[in-house]
């Protein structure tokens, strides 16, 4: 069945964040007889993301806001005036509290059955940790992207570990009545794409990750690797010991993908 046209957006979010060479995948192999735990433990701010990580919670929020002329003139002082701008704005934001209602570790166990709660921890397991962030595009509107880090513990001492990231969720917002039930599906989605990514992996392993070359339509083309087992329904890349999925379902722009046959 042939694959939908790409999304522009998403030639746009690769051609943004792509170096000419994506870092060869990194992915550990995760042996698939290891228990999987997900960690109720809040996650880091790292893995929160975006300018202002929420307390007690899983998610973090990054602002919209613009600086200005006079801070981009002020160099590193400016930089650092526009850093805190930004947290300012995304506290600020923080306290729309429909946003952080949602127990992500609760969600990754409905997503996938198999996987336990932390409070049994074998020694040898494969620990996730989940977390979302918020980007707000305006004052009222934002999209998320969701993340889960999984840990590989060998005798009870972490071992490797590689972080999962979903993107591309549609632009929600706050004036939206029906704003928390969007927000819960789109978390709920989120979580389940993320653990059928982790259970490919289990699957497929580094192996599964093919270098090719993308040819946006306005640019120099970039190398990426490719998770060629979902492709082109799913378009999953990997970056070192990173994986990231953009767009929807069908988003894969065939023509302008030319996969490469030797590394």
């Amino acid at each position: 069945m042939p694959a939908r046209p790409i999304l522009v957006a998403v030639a746009t979010t690769l051609i943004s964040i792509a170096s000419a060479h994506a870092a060869k995948p990194r992915i550990p192999d995760i042996p698939p007889d290891l228990p999987v735990v997900v960690s109720s433990q809040e996650p880091s701010k790292s893995l929160k993301g975006g300018s202002y990580a929420v307390p007690d919670s899983h998610y973090g929020i990054f602002s919209h806001q613009k600086s200005s002329n006079l801070l981009g003139g002020l160099g590193l002082i400016g930089g650092l005036a526009h850093g805190a701008k930004l947290r300012s704005a995304a506290k600020a934001q923080s306290g729309e509290r429909v946003l952080f209602e949602n127990d992500l570790s609760a969600m990754l166990t409905e997503a996938d059955t198999s996987f336990i709660r932390d409070e049994s921890k074998p020694e040898n397991r494969i620990e996730l940790t989940p977390a979302a962030t918020y980007f707000f595009t305006t004052d009222r509107e934002f999209s998320m992207t969701c993340v889960i880090e999984a840990t590989i513990f060998k005798q009870g001492r972490s071992a490797d570990d590689l972080r999962i990231t979903v993107s591309a969720s549609p632009i929600l917002s706050l004036s939206d009545e029906a704003l928390g039930g969007k927000v819960h599906e789109q978390l709920q989605k989120c979580m389940k794409r993320s653990a059928d990514i982790l259970a490919m992996l289990r699957q497929h392993g580094t192996g599964g990750f093919q270098r090719a070359t993308i040819s946006p339509p306005n640019g120099k083309p970039i190398s990426w690797y490719i998770f060629r087992p979902a492709f082109p329904q799913r378009f999953i890349t990997a970056d070192g010991n990173r994986v990231n999925e953009f767009g929807v379902t069908g988003a894969a722009r065939t023509e302008n993908i030319r996969f490469e046959t030797t590394d």
